[in-house]
């Protein structure tokens, strides 16, 4: 895989630069769940909690396999998480991931993490 087809959201300088509110959008969504970053990791296709702190707190690039997950588990759009300008209410959002998700496919043949 080249990178034009990469299955990350690669920004430098963090996910801020495309998106201010998306790590608080993903921890704000992964508190309503009661789930620690290592419980929630698994359903939503990453490789561990450290991912998800990472993801969490505006750092390194996400896959779009585990934003997908995340929006699928919540019933809501991908568009939701990402854009800014979408307001995000959690508290009404149910919970249901379809089944454990194991890693995505984003990881495969990938030293992810560094």
């Amino acid at each position: 895989m080249d990178d034009t087809e990469s299955p990350f959201l690669r920004i430098e300088g963090g996910l801020s630069s495309i998106n201010t509110g998306l790590a608080s959008k993903l921890r704000r969504l992964r508190q309503r769940t009661g789930l620690s970053p290592d419980q929630i990791a698994p359903l939503v296709g990453a490789t561990g909690g450290d991912e998800i702190r990472q993801y969490e707190s505006n750092k390194g690039s996400i896959c779009y396999m585990v934003l997908r997950a995340y929006a699928e588990a919540f019933g809501i759009l991908e568009s939701d998480i990402i854009e800014d300008d979408k307001a995000l209410d959690v508290s009404q959002l149910p919970f249901t991931p379809r089944k454990e998700q194991g890693v995505v496919s984003c990881y495969k043949g990938r030293n992810h993490g560094s």
